[in-house]
């Protein structure tokens, strides 16, 4: 008349599987789109040795963006400023980020996949 005691275990297999799946989708607070824009990234921190590089992104939401690059320099804590050059709108090109890298990953191609946290925006 009751569910088995095995029947009950794979139930709640089943329900932490779908839990722990929900609980990693709903780590990201925003949205991401899709969105290819060339970016400029330069390092933030002085103590660090100075670089700059321009990127395509692979997307982007509110509070990060994951972008391509081909240099190994980026390392997850790392501060960034990332700019937007070439858009329509005067105002965007003098607006900066402040980013931190939250995530970097290889990529088949000898490129680098980085992600990054937006932490604030600065006016130029």
């Amino acid at each position: 008349m009751g569910t088995t005691p095995s029947s009950v275990k794979k139930t709640n297999a089943l329900t932490n599987g779908i839990a722990t799946a929900t609980l990693h989708w709903d780590r990201r607070s925003c949205r991401r789109s899709k969105l290819t824009l060339l970016v400029r990234v330069r390092t933030a921190d002085p103590s660090l040795v100075p670089f700059e590089d321009n990127c395509s992104t692979r997307s982007v939401s509110e509070t990060g963006v994951y972008f391509r690059s081909k240099k190994a320099s980026y390392q997850v804590g790392m501060h960034l400023f990332l700019s937007v050059p070439d858009c329509n709108e005067p105002e965007a090109a003098i607006r900066e980020y402040l980013t931190e890298v939250v995530r970097r990953d290889s990529l088949p191609n000898g490129q680098f996949g980085v992600g990054a946290k937006i932490l604030s925006e600065r006016g130029l």
